[in-house]
């Protein structure tokens, strides 16, 4: 954050409009990838060779969405310790980055990663082949996790380096930014079901679920409550939005999980980790 942007929001009595100045300042026309540099740039495991950028020996397309390097190698929101033997299930792969960190882990078996938007999973896909010692442990689709299989239809913003973030959920403030609103039509799958074929394939393996998927997380974890499949869950790392957490709450300690809240993003989003306290094994 510049010094000017520093000076007016502290100033700026509204708060909409406060909110308004971090949102065009991170949408700003410029390389995002300079911001993932500046916070990287100290660490001696990262290297840039022409439009790859290497992280920890783990290698990137160069482009714009890299907010996930952040999240993995910077914040290492998805770094746990303490779980063998391993499945990770990533709702909301975007570009492969929270898949090809957990791959990395030695103790992680098999990633299953599910992302809706296809430029997207292009991208993840992309990259995931840029690392063929981990692509073997990787199997990523082209479709999200939803209540009941259905298509979707949402906005994208393409002018914005956040892609396809918050195209579920309209931010207000982003719908009156972008100009440049394109449809796109993505495919979901019941979310219960295909736990099912996950936990049919490694029965014994614990399971980690990351899910990441503005807004659609209600109807997910409600599904698998529904279901009855929550308790074969080992830990899930959720991001929510727009309508609060007390859900999760609730049906995680019905449940049997304790949950710890991280501070919140913002008003509108913010995340949860749920650890079960006795997890059933089929």
């Amino acid at each position: 954050m510049n010094n000017l942007t520093k000076f007016l929001i502290t100033f700026i009595p509204v708060k909409k409009w406060r909110t308004a100045i971090r949102y065009f300042e991170r949408n700003s026309k410029f390389e995002f990838f300079d911001i993932v540099e500046q916070h990287l740039v100290s660490e001696e495991n990262v290297k840039v060779n022409g439009d790859i950028v290497s992280v920890f020996g783990i290698n990137f397309k160069k482009q714009k969405n890299l907010t996930g390097l952040i999240e993995c190698f910077f914040r290492r929101d998805y770094e746990f310790g303490g779980v063998k033997d391993f499945v990770f299930i990533d709702v909301g792969a975007n570009i492969g980055d929270s898949a090809l960190y957990t791959a990395s882990n030695p103790n992680c078996k098999k990633v299953f990663s599910y992302e809706p938007f296809f430029n997207t999973y292009k991208t993840a896909l992309t990259n995931i082949n840029l690392n063929p010692d981990l692509k073997e442990k990787i199997n990523i689709f082209n479709f999200g996790w939803g209540g009941e299989e259905h298509q979707l239809e949402v906005e994208c913003f393409e002018d914005s380096y956040f892609n396809t973030l918050n195209s579920a959920n309209n931010f207000p403030i982003q719908a009156k930014i972008h100009t440049n609103k394109t449809k796109t039509i993505v495919n979901l799958k019941k979310s219960s079901d295909e736990l099912k074929k996950i936990l049919s394939l490694f029965p014994d393996s614990n399971i980690v679920l990351k899910i990441d998927i503005e807004g659609g997380e209600y109807e997910c974890i409600q599904d698998l409550d529904n279901s009855g499949l929550l308790k074969y869950i080992n830990v899930i790392f959720l991001e929510w939005h727009y309508k609060g957490y007390k859900e999760f709450s609730e049906i995680f300690a019905k449940n049997n999980f304790v949950w710890f809240h991280s501070k919140p993003i913002s008003p509108e989003f913010g995340s949860l980790t749920a650890v079960n306290k006795n997890r059933t094994t089929l």
